[in-house]
């Protein structure tokens, strides 16, 4: 589908990633959930909001990456991340073979999931961690990279692991920009990647670098019962603000 860069396009681009830099900022996921949902209102091809989403917000989860490098609990997602990178090819065949609609359907359909699971506090230890935290990452690896969404699914893992905030941020951008890079190379193969896209990439990277600093003022703010329930919050508004959309095109 043919993008067309007008001024709404562009205005809401910029906005979507400003929005989401700084919710990925403070807390280490949450870009695509946020920026997706807005981008989707200006630009009617799913994929390519998926893919200027993806790509847009890479350099913000480096910059993140790097100022909490010292926070990565590495043996903890390390294992989570590599999984994630094997299911990313698997991911953009889908972005790239499937029916638009049916990609936002897909979006809707795992926002809903995320949503009801969010709703859950985890109490006591997780049985079988190890292996069900390989099995997440796989197949939030697929989700990002097709339909830029499912990272909540990580936090929410980490969170029920009893990992510290910071830990929690650090990890989840050590993950989302393994993801990112790979999906980022894989897009590439998949010849994704047009002139208009291109160019709403470069545009976009100025408010993901504000966003990014922003988000990083907003962190040092919060505690430990401030920053669940700002990650459970993020899950659930996301959450509404892309079933609302489907919803309503059905009816």
């Amino acid at each position: 589908m043919e993008l067309t860069l007008g001024f709404t396009v562009i205005a809401v681009a910029a906005l979507a990633l400003f929005l989401g830099c700084t919710v990925y900022s403070a807390t280490g996921f949450g870009i695509a959930m946020v920026a997706t949902p807005i981008a989707l209102l200006a630009i009617a091809d799913p994929q390519t909001a998926v893919v200027v989403v993806n790509t847009g917000g890479l350099s913000a989860g480096a910059l993140i990456a790097i100022q909490a490098r010292k926070d990565i609990p590495y043996r903890e997602i390390l294992p989570i991340a590599i999984a994630g990178a094997l299911g990313v090819s698997l991911g953009v065949a889908i972005l790239k073979f499937a029916d638009p609609d049916i990609i936002r359907i897909g979006i809707a359909a795992l926002i809903l999931f995320l949503a009801a699971l969010s709703l859950k506090e985890f109490q006591g230890e997780i049985p079988y961690a190890r292996v069900l935290g390989v099995l997440a990452g796989f197949a939030v690896g697929i989700c990002l990279a097709a339909f830029a969404v499912g990272g909540p699914l990580i936090a929410l893992f980490l969170l029920a692991r009893k990992l510290r905030r910071q830990a929690v941020r650090s990890a989840m951008a050590f993950y989302l920009l393994v993801i990112a890079a790979c999906g980022v190379g894989a897009y590439a193969v998949a010849d994704l990647y047009t002139a208009e896209r291109l160019t709403l990439v470069g545009i976009v990277l100025i408010p993901s670098f504000i966003g990014f600093g922003l988000g990083a003022l907003l962190i040092k703010r919060m505690n430990e019962k401030i920053f669940r329930y700002v990650v459970l919050g993020v899950v659930v508004l996301s959450s509404a603000g892309v079933l609302l959309p489907a919803v309503l095109k059905l009816i």
